[in-house]
């Protein structure tokens, strides 16, 4: 079982790693995309499936949302095959013996539902893909992981900065550091004036275009 970092710190969140084929199936095999079933179908959900079109190696065989209308425009709109009213349907018509199998749940749905819709999925024995935030609390986060470890499913969060040169050095240094007492993690991101900067060009501060850099403090745990 692997699992990708949430937003806050918990032990039940280890090291991602890549996709999963299905473990069962006529069409399991090398050389097939990962076949993919979205929960959500607002724009977090539709970045997604661009980012799929764009791929060969993946595809998106059905979708389902609160509203099954949005589903079924959803569908439409990315060339979906399927598009389902609730996840519990979803979930019964796609297993691994199914004449249209899934092999990872995307969940881009409201954060309050991903540690559910995640737990039921895992339960109905899908490997699970979930959208940033990955859980709410340290418990459901827990709780997420308890239920991957138990089924032997394929957990993870979407968030691409786990393969990211940087995120790597860090896990090889930490081999050699030990277990960490404190960490703190800052990004930099210029502005799009910068160039403009380093022209000679001094634009005026109170402009909304004339931000030099900012910084984020994105977690400080023990």
């Amino acid at each position: 079982m692997s699992t990708a970092s949430a937003g806050q710190p918990s032990p039940a969140i280890t090291s991602a790693a890549p996709l999963p084929r299905a473990r069962s199936g006529p069409s399991a095999g090398a050389g097939r995309p990962v076949r993919f079933g979205v929960v959500g179908a607002g724009f977090i959900a539709t970045w997604f499936a661009r980012a799929v079109a764009a791929e060969p190696a993946a595809e998106i065989v059905a979708v389902t949302s609160a509203r099954p209308e949005r589903a079924a425009a959803y569908a439409a709109r990315h060339g979906v095959p399927h598009a389902h009213p609730t996840l519990e349907a979803m979930l019964a018509e796609h297993g691994p013996e199914r004449a249209a199998p899934i092999d990872v749940i995307y969940i881009g749905s409201p954060n309050s539902l991903h540690a559910s819709q995640a737990i039921a999925a895992l339960e109905a024995g899908y490997g699970v893909l979930v959208e940033k935030p990955f859980a709410l609390t340290a418990a459901q986060a827990r709780a997420m992981a308890d239920t991957a470890e138990r089924t032997g499913g394929f957990l993870m969060e979407a968030w691409q900065t786990a393969f990211e040169p940087g995120a790597a050095a860090i896990r090889a240094a930490l081999a050699r550091l030990g277990e960490p007492r404190r960490a703190t993690f800052v990004r930099e991101q210029f502005s799009s004036r910068m160039s403009a900067y380093r022209a000679g060009e001094l634009p005026r501060p109170s402009t909304r275009r004339s931000a030099a850099a900012r910084s984020w403090i994105w977690a400080s745990t023990r």
